[in-house]
């Protein structure tokens, strides 16, 4: 079980659906999004959204970071060129 900044319990495979759902929150948001939104999104302390990020980095890299019209501290991550169809490979 992994204990999250609440104490709720979830179980161990349970970040994978974290990830799944990193994956479809990114191409639903265009200007990408912060290292910050996954740690309040999903209750988790700022590593485990470093990991979470970097997880989803590791199995797609069509992952970007995205450039703000804005001058920002923090970097945005999504995809910008992609959609779904796109990043499934099928052999």
């Amino acid at each position: 079980m992994i204990m999250r900044k609440n104490n709720v319990q979830k179980p161990r495979y349970s970040r994978v659906s974290d990830v799944i759902e990193i994956l479809m929150w990114m191409l639903e948001t265009p200007q990408g999004i912060t290292l910050t939104d996954i740690q309040n999104r999903l209750n988790v302390c700022r590593r485990t959204a470093e990991r979470l990020r970097d997880s989803l980095l590791a199995v797609l890299p069509q992952v970007d970071e995205v450039e703000q019209p804005f001058p920002t501290r923090e970097k945005y991550w999504g995809f910008v060129d992609y959609k779904m169809p796109q990043l499934i490979h099928t052999r």
